[in-house]
């Protein structure tokens, strides 16, 4: 088995921060499709399963492509959100505009080296980075052939009147990192930016148009979004391919830091190579 070449590329976003992205494939003749990587809320290119879901899909013939949202709050070398601020200040449109930002950026060759692409774009979402790849995809459909989504939201409406109500009030949101024990804001744009395009983030309506470019793998006990979101979704076309993989939930098992895959993250990678024909 060839070596696996990981490099690290950036470029400048509209927030004023760089998306910061791992590129790995393995240096051979075969031109290769590549599949960009989206991770979710709270979430960062280097957590968990990130790392060795996109060493796996370069092992078995992807170009994978990795990227860190530019206002996610995190830096290259931590596990926790070093810039509170930068994380409060996002937005769904941000995310958006980086995942098609970064389509352009290989359409016009300026994203990095990619001598050995086929041509083809995939996207690969988790939970909320689910959302966003299904939004993305359907902006891209000219450029995106395919979309996969694990554990993916089914809705960016997931604040109770109350809530949303305080919000307006306040001008922030306090969400807790279980796993770093932070306290950490969103800013009211957030809210905003949903409510203004609710019609436009209708997750539902993206995969009616994406059909048979979409596949849907859920863990059957995630407790942080539930199946029925997963199977709504899959209602929207009959084309539309879903996978519920038992006796797992949200992450499939895995934890930060990662030491381990698992039977359900190795069942969520069958699926996704044979959809994508690695």
């Amino acid at each position: 088995m060839k070596k696996i070449n990981v490099r690290t590329v950036q470029f400048d976003s509209p927030s004023g921060k760089p998306v910061v992205a791992d590129v790995r494939s393995i240096e051979d003749e075969r031109k290769k499709p590549i599949v960009l990587v989206l991770h979710g809320f709270k979430g960062f290119k280097d957590w968990g399963f990130f790392p060795f879901v996109c060493h796996e899909l370069a092992k078995h013939g992807a170009i994978s492509i990795c990227l860190n949202f530019s206002l996610n709050g995190y830096v290259v070398g931590s596990d926790k959100v070093e810039y509170p601020n930068d994380f409060a200040r996002n937005t769904i449109s941000l995310e958006i505009e980086e995942v098609r930002l970064t389509v352009r950026k290989i359409l016009d060759n300026s994203l990095a080296e990619l001598s050995n692409w086929n041509g083809n774009i995939f996207l690969l979402g988790h939970s909320r980075g689910g959302g966003v790849a299904l939004l993305a995809g359907v902006k891209e459909r000219n450029s995106i052939q395919k979309v996969v989504v694990w554990n993916s939201i089914g809705t960016f409406e997931r604040f109770t009147d109350r809530q949303k109500r305080l919000w307006h009030e306040t001008g922030t949101f306090q969400v807790e990192n279980s796993r770093t024990h932070q306290t950490l804001g969103m800013n009211l744009d957030f809210l905003l930016d949903i409510e203004s395009h609710s019609e436009e983030f209708s997750l539902y309506n993206a995969a009616e148009v994406l059909n048979s470019a979409l596949l849907i793998i859920h863990g059957e006990q995630d407790m942080t979004v539930p199946v029925r979101e997963a199977k709504k979704l899959a209602e929207q076309d009959e084309r539309i391919q879903l996978h519920v993989i038992p006796a797992t939930g949200h992450t499939f098992g895995i934890t930060h830091p990662f030491e381990q895959t698992s039977v359900a993250l190795n069942s969520a990678l069958e699926y996704t190579y044979t959809f994508l024909g690695l």
